[in-house]
């Protein structure tokens, strides 16, 4: 929930000692990433697999890639086009990563896979020559995507301020930040954070700690693009204010959604949850909107609005697409057939091809 209080100014933020991200950051002995795809079988996705043919059922439609974190510490990449199975990456060397629960995130940023799972951190570089990076920190998600991944410092949370940490695709510690606590990092747009400052939308330069207001309301969901924010003009009526950067109150809808939507990479469109687990999908420049049906909590949306995949109950992975109409399909079921290790987190491939 958003703390209204008396401020419509955003706290300076500090900037603190980093320690260099050399310091701060300790690469891993690990092999280089496997995040380009390859006609092989890896010895971790031969595990995840356990004998089951390397693909999965997909509707017609689909395109793109779901990345799916499995519990042995997996990731894999499914090509919704064909099916295709590979792995993106392996992260099973740090003993968080092996197991059942399902606290955990993918982010997808433009140089890297970032996965956390219970405080632990694990960054896997695109370029196959670099090595994957732990984080030696316990850390929360924030939020992520394009450049960064931003992390909550737990031992940090003390009342009287907040260490915020962006990390780029390579591990590399880019910015820290103290904040008020009444201060909240939401999103990531291009080279700084969003911020939410009780009731005011912030920009926050996570290097040197500078902050930009953007104007009143309550972020929904923000991104590269824009923003969607919620502002309520009186008691009894509430609106959604879409737009890009420069123009964020460009297109306003009637009622409200509540924090945690996805806004696609373009701009086009948002998901939320509607009535859970149910996801709907709203088509901001219009207003209409469709059921993605029961996807599940943890759930994201593609670069251009048209797919949504979640993580449903016992292991199953959904995907709702809209083509002439809504239609919903189970890639992953049972105890994550095809794999012998269940799913814990997806997130799709956003980046641009090639």
């Amino acid at each position: 929930m958003v703390s209204h209080d008396e401020r419509t100014t955003a706290a300076a933020p500090t900037t603190t000692d980093a320690s260099g991200p050399d310091v701060w950051a300790v690469t891993t002995p690990t092999p280089p990433s496997t995040a380009t795809t390859t006609t092989s079988t890896s010895s971790a996705l031969a595990i995840a697999l356990a004998g089951s043919p390397a693909t999965v059922a997909v509707p017609p439609g689909l395109s793109g890639r779901l990345l799916v974190l499995l519990a042995g510490g997996t990731v894999v990449a499914v090509d919704l086009a064909s099916g295709a199975v590979t792995e993106a990456a392996d992260v099973s060397h740090v003993e968080a990563f092996v197991g059942s629960g399902e606290n955990a995130r993918l982010f997808v940023l433009d140089d890297g896979l970032v996965v956390w799972r219970d405080g632990n951190v694990v960054v896997v570089p695109w370029e196959p020559a670099l090595p994957s990076v732990t984080l030696p920190a316990t850390l929360d998600p924030a939020a992520g995507g394009g450049r960064w991944a931003v992390f909550i410092e737990r031992t940090t949370a003390n009342g009287t301020s907040t260490n915020y940490v962006a990390v780029d695709g390579t591990g590399r510690l880019e910015g820290r930040l103290a904040l008020d606590p009444s201060v909240r990092v939401v999103g990531v747009a291009g080279n700084r954070l969003v911020a939410q400052a009780a009731d005011t939308i912030v920009l926050v330069d996570p290097v040197s700690g500078g902050a930009t207001p953007v104007g009143p309301g309550v972020v929904v969901a923000a991104n590269n693009w824009g923003l969607v924010s919620q502002r309520c003009p009186e008691v009894t009526r509430c609106e959604l204010q879409i737009g890009p950067w420069g123009e964020p109150g460009r297109i306003r809808l009637p009622g409200g959604i509540d924090e945690g939507a996805l806004l696609s990479a373009d701009g086009s469109h948002l998901a939320s949850i509607s009535r859970w687990p149910v996801v709907a999908v709203t088509e901001l420049a219009s207003g209409r909107g469709w059921s993605a049906g029961d996807i599940g909590s943890f759930f994201d949306i593609d670069a251009q609005g048209r797919t949504v995949a979640g993580l449903g109950p016992r292991g199953m992975v959904r995907v709702a697409l809209w083509a002439d109409g809504p239609t919903t399909a189970t890639l992953l079921s049972g105890e994550g057939v095809p794999f012998r290790l269940r799913p814990v987190a997806v997130a799709f491939d956003t980046r641009s091809p090639g």
